[in-house]
């Protein structure tokens, strides 16, 4: 195993601990949504949440940046600008709050689904989603890297199917990385 390779799991290691801390500090704010009031209680509970992810999108991007930094060490490549996270885009946070929380208890009771168990759900989804936005910082960091050629996909351990076909597939370096919400994938630059 190459020196790179070993950086890349490592990183993949401390990102999926980035990710557990995520839905951590996530998980108790579901409290804040009253399940029989969601439409007045969501922005309550995103604006306990959208701090917390747009921290750990930064923890993210830093860490990842910090793998660059080695990996093109590693990789011989000489020093030059690190790439840069874009910004948590806090629309498309708002829109997966939205979806997998009040949406999901909503469609969920709908169908006849007890309410504890609706939010147990919609909890798990929507922490899975919180941790997904967070991951995107370092993600958008190694994808992002001027000095690669582009990026394969590492898969987790336990990838799905979706992931498990994406994996070692060279994508050039303006295709963003696809994550799903709870993906434990990580990217690793190819340089040129």
């Amino acid at each position: 195993m190459s020196s790179g390779h070993r950086l890349t799991l490592a990183h993949k290691a401390l990102q999926h601990r980035i990710g557990a801390a995520t839905a951590a500090r996530v998980a108790p704010m579901w409290a804040l949504l009253d399940p029989f009031d969601l439409d007045r209680t969501f922005i309550r509970w995103l604006s306990a949440v959208a701090p917390i992810v747009q921290e750990q999108f930064e923890v993210s991007a830093v860490a990842a940046a910090r793998y660059i930094e080695a990996f093109r060490r590693a990789a011989g490549i000489a020093p030059a600008a690190l790439p840069v996270a874009g910004s948590l885009s806090l629309t498309g946070l708002h829109t997966s709050m939205l979806v997998t929380g009040p949406v999901a208890v909503k469609s969920a009771t709908a169908r006849g689904v007890p309410i504890d168990r609706a939010m147990s759900v919609a909890e798990a989804s929507s922490t899975a989603a919180a941790s997904r936005h967070a991951l995107s910082g370092g993600r958008g960091v190694v994808t992002s890297d001027p000095e690669a050629r582009g990026h394969t996909r590492i898969a987790a351990a336990r990838a799905c199917g979706f992931c498990t076909s994406l994996a070692g597939i060279e994508y050039p370096s303006d295709h963003p990385f696809q994550a799903h919400d709870g993906c434990g994938c990580t990217a690793e630059p190819v340089y040129r």
